[in-house]
Formats: structure tokens, C-alpha cells, sequence
């Protein structure tokens, strides 16, 4: 499928994939307001990243559907700050960075825990 396949899919009211990779990049479908997003934390629209190319280029790029998406648990690394960071940083921001960093640690854990029943 091309990006104008997807695009005049989108156009018809059609069901369209809710993950897709273009141009080695991940885009998952946000269905409230019809657009395709990054799954890193900058949130590109697909669209916003076509004005960098030519229309012809850009539409007629490669859609590769993706059926599963899965995360890989152990490359997610905890939040850490310099000293020097932290000074600036404000007080929920801090106790948000430990949360985060304890539900990764429980993630982890939790997936070594699955891994291992998988393996009895």
C-alpha cells in the first residue's frame, strides 16, 4: 500500500490500520482526530513529515502494515537527572520522574517473572 492508498482510505471513512511503518518510522492511528502519529514522544503527524518531500515522492511512499507492536521491555531505561538538572527541576516533576522509574523497575520484573513461567 502507498501513502495515497492510505490517505484515500482515510478519505472514504474505510478502516485503515492502526499501526503502520513509513519510511522506517512507526505511526500508530489516532481515531478521534483521523491522523497518524509517532510512537516516540515528539508525536509526528505522517502528513507534517511529507512537506520535507515532493508530493509525488511523499505519495507514493511504502506502507508496511504492522499487526503486532510489541515494546521491547529491556531496552526501556529509567529517568535519570544530573545534580545540576534537578535544581531546576520542580518538585512534582521530581516525584513523577520517581514513579515513572518505579513502574519501569515493576515492568521489568514483572516480564522476567513472565519469561520465566513461559520457560517451566
Amino acid at each position: 500500500m502507498k501513502v495515497i492508498d492510505l490517505l484515500n482510505k482515510m478519505a472514504n471513512n474505510e478502516e485503515v490500520p492502526e499501526k503502520i511503518k513509513v519510511d522506517n518510522i512507526i505511526y500508530i492511528y489516532e481515531s478521534w482526530e483521523h491522523f497518524y502519529y509517532t510512537d516516540n514522544e515528539a508525536r509526528e503527524d505522517l502528513l507534517i513529515r511529507g512537506k520535507d518531500y515532493s508530493t509525488n515522492d511523499f505519495l507514493n511512499w511504502n506502507v508496511e502494515l504492522i499487526e503486532d507492536y510489541t515494546i521491547d521491555i529491556d531496552s526501556i531505561e529509567e529517568i535519570k537527572w544530573r545534580e545540576s538538572e534537578k535544581e531546576h527541576l520542580g518538585y512534582g516533576v521530581l516525584v513523577a520522574n520517581d514513579k515513572i522509574n518505579e513502574l519501569v523497575q515493576a515492568v521489568k520484573q514483572l516480564n522476567k517473572e513472565i519469561k520465566s513461567i513461559k520457560e517451566k
